[in-house]
């Protein structure tokens, strides 16, 4: 399958997920709707209430449960760090609580010392629609970025 069949099958399978809870950001650590606990680091607080957050969607296409660590940075600053257990072929949904526009890095790390980085922008307009960063694990991470 070519990459624009491939991110156009995405865009249409993740289109009826299209509304994500957020969690209530409140105290040191905080429970995501999917059951998995993450710690944030920084304010939590949207500066626009009528924007949705950007989430990371991670798929575990391996055949054991993988505690996957999620670190997003800017400029240096660490703005989240979480583990999040996923199950053999199954996807969690993570709130990192990104709510400002900039240029921001997602580091993936397994369990087995493999890691990917991907460098991403937050530009107004993901801000409005909520996009995406999907992370897939399979015999590689991928991290793709749904806009």
């Amino acid at each position: 399958m070519d990459r624009r069949a491939f991110l156009a099958a995405l865009h249409v399978a993740l289109l009826p997920a299209g509304c994500l809870t957020a969690p209530d950001g409140g105290g040191d650590a905080s429970t995501t709707p999917d059951g998995s606990t993450a710690t944030p680091e920084g304010d939590r607080t949207s500066s626009t209430p009528d924007s949705d957050r950007i989430a990371i969607v991670v798929t575990n296409g391996r055949d054991a449960t993988l505690d996957v660590t999620l670190t997003v940075t800017s400029d240096g600053d660490r703005v989240y760090r979480g583990t999040v257990a996923v199950g053999a072929g199954a996807r969690r949904t993570v709130d990192p609580g990104i709510d400002r526009t900039g240029a921001y890095e997602l580091t993936v790390a397994l369990p087995d010392g493999s890691e990917s980085v991907r460098p991403f922008d937050v530009e107004e307009y993901d801000r409005r629609t909520g996009a995406n960063l999907i992370v897939e694990i399979g015999e590689r991470i991928r991290i793709l970025m749904e806009e």
